[in-house]
């Protein structure tokens, strides 16, 4: 698979991962009392930084994929 088509769908996939792996753990925090201990507590940055990953990909992205029209005028 090569590097591109798997980046067209890296950063939606890695958002919305990110955004339904914050709100599981803030869910079991809020209804089942759980929380990590702190050792493992790293994982909290890992699901949060997710989405921020994400939606840095898509900016990054987003210049490749601008429209250019003949007249050199960007969309």
């Amino acid at each position: 698979m090569p590097l591109a088509r798997f980046l067209d769908h890296a950063g939606i996939v890695l958002l919305l991962g990110g955004i339904a792996g914050y709100g599981i753990l803030l869910a079991a925090g809020l209804i089942g009392r759980w929380y990590l201990p702190y050792p493992v507590s790293g994982f909290w940055l890992l699901v949060t930084g997710m989405p921020a990953a994400g939606v840095a990909i898509m900016f990054l992205r987003a210049r490749e994929n601008r429209i250019v029209f003949e007249d050199g005028d960007e969309e």
